[in-house]
């Protein structure tokens, strides 16, 4: 089986993020809010550190409900970190719609590790990379629409 691979750009925002910004937040109590690094991240000392990390999807895990199961799995330079493993929230009738939704999830735990490397000064080798074995959700996340 080969795995297709997502290389995020760090030069480049998400595009789910673009939604966020765009949305009128006047009414909100956050309004004026930003979410950005803090200033004071200390000087990137040490070895390098690339992060990869796997996805996968089991659809209909679950017989009775239907629902699908996520894990993703994180390496530092080949050396296991971090395991995820959870039944998804919704059902999904298509492999797509479940291992999309386990391709978010595994973006969302890369930025947090991501960000605790940055604090911690430990520089990165590259953008971080996401192996997954559906082609569809890597074309349809790395070209959206």
């Amino acid at each position: 089986m080969k795995h297709a691979a997502i290389r995020f750009r760090t030069d480049m925002p998400d595009v789910s993020d673009q939604v966020f910004l765009d949305y009128d937040w006047s009414n909100s109590p956050y309004a004026g809010a930003r979410e950005e690094l803090p200033k004071n991240l200390p000087t990137a000392r040490g070895k390098p550190v690339l992060m990869t990390s796997f996805v996968d999807a089991n659809l209909m895990h679950d017989m009775l409900s239907g629902k699908s199961v996520t894990g993703v799995l994180h390496f530092f330079n080949k050396t296991p970190i971090d395991w995820f493993t959870k039944k998804q929230n919704t059902v999904e009738t298509a492999t797509f719609g479940s291992e999309n939704n386990a391709a978010r999830k595994a973006v969302e735990q890369i930025k947090a590790n991501k960000l605790t490397l940055m604090q911690l000064g430990v520089p990165l080798q590259g953008a971080p990379i996401l192996l997954g074995d559906n082609k569809s959700v890597v074309d349809s996340d790395t070209q959206p629409h």
